[in-house]
């Protein structure tokens, strides 16, 4: 199993209600048969972020669906891209993770194979 972590930065997109993505996400692993577990971990008592784990035997398949229903979405998915960084846990876990999508643009990307 992998965990994919999509951390929400609610101050990088004052537009996008938590309760929103929130919503969104959790609709997300609920329709899709390859999460697992999906947990959502609030990072301090200020709210400067909030992590949404999805595990998984196909991280790939989740990557998929949260490009596509979430970055990709009609409404929510600007000001997502704009407050978000992606990650992947990678063979060794977190010491080899995958950084999937960042808000920073200039940040280097890794790829997923087959995706």
């Amino acid at each position: 199993m992998r965990v994919i972590c999509f951390q929400f930065q609610p101050r990088r997109s004052a537009a996008l209600k938590v309760e929103a993505v929130t919503t969104l996400l959790a609709r997300i692993a609920m329709s899709a048969s390859d999460v697992r577990e999906f947990t959502v971990q609030r990072g301090n008592d200020r709210g400067l972020y909030i992590n949404y784990s999805f595990t998984s035997r196909s991280p790939r398949r989740i990557w998929s669906t949260l490009r596509s229903r979430a970055l990709a979405h009609r409404k929510l998915g600007p000001g997502l891209r704009r407050a978000t960084i992606i990650t992947c846990q990678g063979s060794r876990g977190w010491d080899n993770y995958l950084l999937l999508h960042h808000f920073d643009q200039r940040q280097s990307l890794d790829r997923m194979a087959g995706v």
